[in-house]
């Protein structure tokens, strides 16, 4: 597969897929250093640290939690525009950016609850708004169906959904070989931190990888050192060892309807997706898969939008920011809404 490699559970595959820095990207470059130290450090219950970097001013506020091995850095080209609208707060999750680490599993039950004490901590007004790409949407969707009268709205970029390894034909073999995989990663990285492009003895892929051209060498040096190390490298293994576990079956027993929630749902090109597969069939069947699980989620509420973007990977966000961000500015607006 060509955005797709040869590791194929889907959150690592997609956290895999190549990505061409683009102009509002290079143009951001310049205040890119705001995010070599933390912004907003609160408490959680147990006295772990959690970073949250808030921008903008208005309500309802808009918390971004980002996809499998990423954090608040993977905003960076949208929430400056976003904080024109309203006021945003990306978040680092437990283990990430400048997160303190947190108890295992970190399953969309733990990350939905340190979402729920964070913004407790931070004082953030309820009800809020929910920005999510992949792996945080799911944790976003178990957020909204624990607390629906705290969420205003949603928007999910390319999100996770429960099952979805065996929805998408992915076999066990594959996914065993996944964490084999991510598990000699977090091995390596206890012993020094993993380094840019670090090939492991035996293995086609770096732990480590995909270090967008956009940054300066200092923000470049920061994120390096974060992946590379065992905390960071800890996480993202849990997480991918939750998704079709425990975090599924979270997501089975809290799921109802949403009533009447502002939600928007934004889903990668079919053309994307199956570029360059060698089995084109399979791969539209896949994109099938995914495309339904989406206008599932979408329909657990009654204003739910899904919409495909055209010329758009995984990435949507960074590739098509000006999409996201008119997507932004619909869900804030219908927040607004006195019938809301």
């Amino acid at each position: 597969m060509k955005h797709r490699p040869a590791i194929t559970a889907i959150c690592l595959i997609l956290a895999l897929s190549g990505h061409a820095t683009s102009a509002a990207e290079r143009d951001a470059a310049n205040a890119l250093d705001v995010y070599l130290k933390p912004q907003t450090l609160v408490r959680l219950p147990d006295g772990r640290k959690y970073n949250m970097f808030c921008s903008g001013k208005g309500s309802p506020v808009a918390i971004l939690d980002a996809g499998h091995r990423a954090w608040s850095t993977d905003f960076r080209v949208i929430q400056p525009e976003l904080a024109k609208i309203t006021r945003v707060c990306a978040v680092d999750r437990a283990g990430y950016g400048f997160s303190d680490p947190g108890p295992l599993p970190r399953d969309v039950l733990a990350e939905a609850k340190d979402l729920h004490d964070a913004v407790a901590a931070a004082g953030i007004p309820k009800p809020f708004l929910l920005v999510a790409h992949s792996w945080g949407g799911a944790i976003d969707q178990e957020y909204a169906f624990l607390h629906p009268k705290d969420v205003a709205g949603m928007l999910l970029i390319e999100p996770a959904f429960e099952h979805a390894h065996e929805r998408l034909g992915i076999s066990a073999k594959e996914l065993t070989e996944v964490e084999r995989f991510m598990a000699k990663c977090l091995d390596r990285a206890r012993i020094s931190p993993l380094k840019l492009d670090e090939v492991l003895p035996g293995e086609e892929h770096p732990c480590v990888y995909d270090i967008a051209h956009d940054w300066s060498q200092s923000m470049a040096d920061k994120i390096v050192a974060d992946l590379g190390r065992a905390a960071t490298q800890e996480a993202a293994l849990s997480e991918q060892q939750s998704f079709d576990g425990t975090s599924s079956d979270e997501l089975d027993k809290a799921k109802h309807t949403l009533g009447k929630m502002p939600l928007i749902v934004l889903t990668e090109d079919e053309a994307k997706w199956i570029d360059g597969e060698p089995d084109q069939d399979a791969a539209r069947t896949q994109y099938a898969a995914w495309f339904k699980a989406h206008e599932e989620i979408a329909h657990e509420s009654t204003q739910g939008v899904h919409k495909t973007v055209e010329g758009a990977g995984h990435r949507i966000h960074r590739e098509k920011p000006d999409v996201v961000i008119e997507a932004f500015r619909q869900l804030v607006e219908a927040a607004r809404r006195p019938s809301n």
